[in-house]
Order: structure tokens, then sequence, then C-alpha cells
């Protein structure tokens, strides 16, 4: 009788020992998160202002978009699943950038030549 009360006592104390422990660690892991507010204020004021959209992205009309410069046109078409896409003005890709041109022209090495495979070794 005496036995099973202390086991009793020794699984009530574990588990009460676990639970705190595990509200411990949520309540730590929980205020690391947290920034504090000063640092909020000034991360704010050292952010730079939000580059402004590409004016291409707001113009609604062919001619429009084809006078802006750096803007190109996207008429409209259907996708494979058959769905409508509407025509619309976009930023024009920039070019990309050529290679230096090498002013000697690269020699071509002699193309090997392939081994040929070996006789197999003769049985003894």
């Amino acid at each position: 009788m005496e036995m099973i009360a202390v086991i009793k006592i020794v699984r009530w104390s574990t588990g009460a020992c676990v639970t705190a422990l595990a509200i411990a660690l949520s309540c730590s892991v929980a205020s690391a998160q947290q920034k504090a507010p000063e640092a909020k204020k000034a991360e704010t004021a050292k952010k730079a202002p939000a580059p402004a959209k590409p004016k291409c992205n707001s113009l609604k009309e062919e001619t429009a978009c084809g006078a802006a410069s750096g803007c190109q046109w996207v008429a409209a078409s259907k996708s494979k699943a058959g769905k409508e896409i509407k025509a619309y003005c976009r930023t024009a890709p920039k070019p990309k950038a050529k290679p230096a041109a090498k002013t000697e022209p690269a020699k071509k090495a002699a193309p090997a030549k392939k081994a040929e495979p070996k006789a197999p070794a003769p049985k003894n």
C-alpha cells in the first residue's frame, strides 16, 4: 500500500515539474521574440522611403504605353487553360550585357584521338 502511494506522489511531482518547465520555456521564447519599443522607433526612422511604382504599371492605354520611355505593351492573349489574359503595359526588360569582344580568335585544340579498347587478357 505504501509503495503505491509513493509511486503516485512521484508521478504527480514529475508531471508538475514537466508542466512547470514547459510553461517557463514557452514564456522565455515568447519574451525573446518581442522587440523593445525603442528599437522599433529607431528602426522605422532608419527606413528609406518606399520606391515609387514604375509608371508603366499604371498605364492602361497602348498609345500612352508606347509613348512612355522604358515601357512595353503586352497584347491580350489566352492561356493554355483557356483563360483570358488582358492586355497591359510593363517596364521593358533591360538589354543583356554583351560579352567583351576578344581581339584574337581562340585557337581550337586538336581533337583528341579516341583510345582503342584493349584486347582482353588471355585466360590461363
